[in-house]
């Protein structure tokens, strides 16, 4: 029979290569945040694609029916659901959004003479590229919770109205 070994691997260690291991994963890291920042960048794009495509419609039917009857309640709610609309614009917006990875000019650029000071100087960009794409993210909630809200507010605006004409027509 074989004889075991009673020593457990640790991995690495601070006096052997546990700062390299450290700024690889704190890349590594880095990398899967933004890789889900990307993600959510376009959920919300969809989402105010979406909310852009009601509130048009939504402005366009309300706006016809005021007009045909000479509403003003239904005037304001159109005017509620095409700021919805508006809102939603710079959702969809191109910006400048931090990608995954880093350019190859300027990791090849870098000053840098050993594969630890390499690594955690693109750990650091890549932690920098999330903060600045939260902020953005953090924006976009915002806009998009507006922009629902003032759906929302001019469908309950109009709703009175058009059930009132829906039994006056009738």
């Amino acid at each position: 029979m074989a004889e075991q070994s009673n020593t457990i691997d640790v991995g690495e260690v601070r006096t052997n290569g546990l700062r390299l291991w450290c700024a690889k994963e704190a890349l590594r890291q880095a990398e899967k945040r933004i890789d889900a920042e990307l993600d959510a960048l376009g959920k919300f794009m969809n989402r105010a694609i979406s909310c852009i495509g009601w509130s048009t419609t939504f402005t366009a039917a309300l706006l016809a029916t005021a007009v045909q009857y000479h509403s003003w309640v239904l005037l304001i709610a159109s005017v509620v659901a095409f700021l919805a609309a508006l809102i939603s614009v710079p959702i969809i917006w191109p910006r400048k959004w931090g990608q995954p990875g880093d350019d190859a000019g300027y990791i090849m650029s870098m000053p840098y003479q050993t594969e630890l000071e390499m690594t955690e100087n693109l750990a650091t960009r890549a932690e920098t590229t999330t903060k600045q794409n939260e902020q953005i993210l953090s924006r976009m909630a915002k806009y998009l919770l507006i922009s629902s809200l003032l759906l929302i507010a001019s469908v309950l605006l109009a709703a009175p109205k058009a059930i009132m004409l829906v039994h006056t027509i009738s």
